[in-house]
């Protein structure tokens, strides 16, 4: 059983960083852990308990709950957003109104993927990439597009485009309509490049510019 119980703190530590993906996240779920375990110890001898099979299975169903808790608000939190990135009122206070969060808790949450304003925004920048790309959409006007991702002001987002993928909207939306395949969907980069979501968009960008 204490075979067991070490392989399962193994196996926790894995599974918190690949799904958290952040290593302050990961530390912080990974010391909640010993030191709720120690709190349950202390507990236990001072009541009079003792040590079993039950005892040690219950520490294993406590380290699984706390971790699948982290690992769903994440989840939670950032499918949220992507399914609410047209709100214009999307943000800090609506996010920890919705979920039940602190501020601090929320930064926290956000540190290493570039702060809450900056995740929600590279998410519409990515979402509107893909819009301007998409055959369907290329009778739409661009800041009809940009509306449906929360921005409002063209000039903005035609800045933020230049920074974030090297080109304007009307240049990804230009250089993508060169790109369609024969079946009328848009190119996308190859499987398989192990990038992140954000170096495949660049990626893809800077491939569509050089065509």
């Amino acid at each position: 059983v204490r075979d067991a119980l070490v392989i399962a703190i193994a196996l926790v530590i894995v599974v918190v960083f690949a799904f958290l993906g952040s290593l302050r996240s990961s530390i912080i779920t990974l010391v909640t852990i010993p030191l709720s375990l120690l709190t349950t110890v202390v507990f236990i001898y001072f009541a009079g308990f003792s040590f079993n099979t039950f005892t040690l299975l219950a520490f294993i169903l406590a380290i699984g709950l706390v971790v699948d808790d982290a690992i769903v608000d994440v989840e939670n939190v950032q499918r949220h957003i992507d399914q609410r990135l047209g709100d214009f009122d999307l943000g800090a206070d609506s996010l920890c109104a919705e979920f039940g969060l602190s501020r601090t808790s929320l930064f926290r949450m956000f540190e290493e993927l570039g702060g809450v304003r900056g995740y929600i925004q590279r998410r519409r920048l990515m979402a509107c990439f893909r819009a301007l790309s998409e055959p369907r959409n290329r009778t739409r006007r661009i800041f009809d597009i940009a509306l449906d991702y929360g921005f409002s002001n063209p000039s903005h987002l035609s800045v933020l485009f230049r920074s974030h993928f090297g080109m304007s909207p009307s240049e990804v939306r230009e250089a993508a309509g060169d790109q369609f395949t024969q079946d009328g969907t848009a190119w996308r980069p190859p499987d398989g490049t192990g990038l992140s979501i954000p170096e495949q968009m660049r990626l893809w960008s800077r491939q569509l510019g050089s065509s």
